[in-house]
C-alpha cells in the first residue's frame, strides 16, 4: 500500500463531494398531509376568523415557526471532507505523490465551502458569457 492515505483521502473526498452534490435530494421533504375537514368545519373556522378579525378587529397571533433542524446530509458531508482533507494533509506530510495528497485536500475542501464553490461557479460562467457577449 505505496499511497494509502491519499487513496482513502481521494475516495472520502469523492465521496463527500457527492453527497454534497445531491444533498437536496437525499432531504427530500414528506407530502403534506391530508386534511380531513368537512367543508362544513372549514366554513365554520372561516366564519370564525372572520369575525375576529373584522368586526372585533382582533389581530390573528402569529405562531412562531419550528425551529428548523440542521440536515444529516450537510453533516455528513462538512465531515467526511474535513477526514479528507486530514488525509491529504498526512499523505503530503508523508511524502506520498504530491498530487494524490494535493487532490485530497482539494476535494475534501470543495466538500466543505460546497454552497459557495456553486456561487463561485455561477459568477464565473456568468462574467465568461458577459465578456464574451462585449468582445
Amino acid at each position: 500500500m505505496r499511497h494509502l492515505y491519499s487513496m482513502l483521502g481521494l475516495v472520502i473526498g469523492f465521496l463527500a463531494v457527492g453527497i454534497a452534490a445531491f444533498e437536496t435530494h437525499l432531504n427530500a421533504a414528506e407530502p403534506p398531509k391530508q386534511d380531513t375537514r368537512t367543508l362544513r368545519e372549514l366554513a365554520s373556522e372561516a366564519s370564525k376568523r372572520v369575525l375576529k378579525e373584522k368586526v372585533l378587529k382582533e389581530e390573528p397571533v402569529a405562531p412562531a415557526p419550528p425551529a428548523k433542524a440542521f440536515p444529516p446530509s450537510r453533516i455528513a458531508y462538512t465531515l467526511l471532507g474535513l477526514a479528507a482533507m486530514g488525509l491529504g494533509m498526512v499523505s503530503w506530510i508523508r511524502k506520498e505523490h504530491i498530487r494524490m495528497s494535493g487532490g485530497a485536500a482539494a476535494l475534501g475542501l470543495l466538500a466543505v465551502c460546497w454552497p459557495w464553490a456553486i456561487i463561485g461557479v455561477v459568477i464565473a460562467v456568468a462574467l465568461f458569457a458577459y465578456a464574451n457577449l462585449s468582445a
